[in-house]
């Protein structure tokens, strides 16, 4: 499934156009109708808590992934000028000092083309220990969802789960609901026991885009930095084969071991990592940061 090309009597080629900056957008002379396509920013991961020997400090949860929204418009019901904005990834919690819970990661911006199409971002990832990050988190915080979205049952969402995002189908205009789903949503970082003991996530579920399976963030291991998320996973968007350009959703960002950073969630749309829980006075006597979420995405195409 998937749109289907339109056939018109000029032989001027499709225009694919793709944006990862704001803009505007100018009509052009001729134009028949146009694809667009609109990812939100990913929600930045939250940092873990820092805090003394015998208490329980959970590692932050990583950043939801961004919603996935499209549509065709027909050239009569656009304006001359089109205002692009494109949602920034949200930033990661800050690491935080003893005795503190992490800081929260922002929830990513939203992607829109005018007040026709708008794809919101993921929400960020709690920091450790705060309200609602517990052991079992068997109910959390959605992430971008197309239910709120423009149009607003013609999309697909991406879900925060426990850790980062599962697959979540939405309604679809023209997309095949079996193949397609919202940005991926990132790893938690790693949680020290009463005892300090580290402990490891587990990692955000994937999703699939199409025929690509696009990587949910990794769970924090160790001690080093969390990986970031890989660029462009899965460029093909706009549901046609030829004209699906270079760029794409990305994977979320994997979350960071003890007192390490989450790693940032990869173009386009990806949440950033959960940063790990540290001890009070143990090695920088930080928690680690959440990662950045990944930066929303706009493609067009234009037809004559």
């Amino acid at each position: 499934m998937g749109f289907r090309t339109p056939i018109y009597s000029s032989t001027k080629e499709p225009i694919l156009r793709e944006y990862d900056s704001s803009t505007t957008w100018t009509k052009p002379n001729g134009l028949k109708e146009i694809w667009v396509v609109c990812v939100g920013g990913g929600g930045g991961g939250g940092a873990g808590r820092c805090g003394a020997s015998g208490t329980t400090r959970r590692g932050g949860m990583g950043g939801a992934g961004a919603a996935v929204v499209w549509r065709r418009i027909k050239a009569e019901d656009l304006d001359s000028t089109v205002t692009i904005t494109i949602g920034s990834g949200g930033p990661g919690g800050a690491g935080v000092g003893s005795n503190t819970n992490g800081t929260t990661g922002t929830t990513g911006g939203s992607t829109s083309f005018g007040s026709l199409v708008i794809a919101n971002g993921g929400t960020g990832g709690l920091g450790g220990n705060q309200p609602g990050n517990t052991a079992t988190n068997t109910v959390s915080y959605a992430g971008g969802l197309s239910n709120t979205s423009t149009p607003n049952n013609r999309g697909l969402q991406g879900k925060e789960s426990r850790y980062g995002s599962i697959p979540q189908e939405g309604l679809s205009y023209g997309g095949d609901r079996s193949a397609a789903n919202g940005c991926p949503g990132a790893g938690r970082g790693a949680q020290l026991s009463t005892g300090n003991a580290q402990s490891n996530g587990p990692a955000a579920d994937g999703v699939r885009f199409r025929s690509t399976l696009v990587s949910g963030g990794s769970a924090g291991t160790g001690t080093n930095p969390g990986n970031n998320g890989t660029d462009n996973a899965a460029p093909s968007i706009l549901f046609s084969t030829k004209y699906d350009g270079t760029l794409g959703i990305g994977t979320g960002g994997s979350g960071g071991g003890r007192g390490a950073n989450g790693g940032n969630g990869g173009n386009h749309g990806a949440g950033g990592g959960g940063g790990g829980a540290e001890q009070n006075g143990v090695n920088t006597g930080f928690s680690g940061a959440g990662g950045n979420g990944g930066g929303g995405l706009l493609k067009l195409i234009e037809f004559y």
